[in-house]
């Protein structure tokens, strides 16, 4: 009994930890009243967490005991954008009538290195995306003119070889800073 006691004092006591009280400021450009929802990854689902009521185009979640991590706050489950909570308070802003482009999260190192993180995953994903499409051009070469087909192929992956790399190289800049959530994702070996 004296161990169970024991192991719940330090699980809570951990739990208290991960978890810090702080403060979602925001301004909803052309939105009056509503509410702005707060949702936490759980795997691939988004979980409800909390909901703030806007007034005036000015929302706050205030003293939320928060567990360091992935979440989304937004409009809705599809209008809302992804973010860090949990170590330092945070002020957002964005236009409700496009509300995905206009997101920002203000002067936040954590938010920050995920913006970065983002950005570098998805500059891959379209730089990607333009090499499939040449290769499929290929693809018609490969049984009229064998020679270059490979010869453009082999261009082709070299082009993803780059682009991996400098894919790499973003991760492992913003894996430069521990402190960020975001760090354990980024680093490379």
């Amino acid at each position: 009994m004296v161990k169970f006691i024991y192991l719940f004092l330090i699980t809570v006591s951990s739990t208290l930890v991960l978890a810090k009280p702080i403060t979602i400021t925001g301004k909803a450009k052309n939105m009056e009243q509503g509410k702005v929802l707060l949702f936490v990854y759980d795997g691939s689902e988004l979980d409800y967490v909390d909901s703030a009521n806007v007034k005036k185009g000015i929302f706050v979640f205030k003293n939320k005991e928060i567990p360091r991590g992935l979440y989304k706050l937004g409009i809705s489950a599809n209008e809302a954008a992804d973010l860090i909570l949990g170590k330092e308070n945070l002020a957002v802003e964005f236009d409700k009538t496009s509300f995905l482009t206009t997101f920002k999260v203000v002067n936040s190192p954590e938010n920050d290195g995920l913006s970065k993180y983002s950005k570098a995953n998805a500059a891959f994903a379209t730089s990607m995306q333009d090499i499939e499409t040449k290769a499929q051009t290929l693809y018609q070469l490969k049984y009229s003119d064998q020679q270059k087909f490979e010869t453009e192929i082999t261009k082709l992956q070299k082009k993803v070889d780059s682009l991996t790399n400098k894919l790499y190289g973003k991760y492992n800049e913003v894996g430069q800073n521990n402190t960020l959530f975001i760090a354990k994702y980024s680093k490379r070996e």
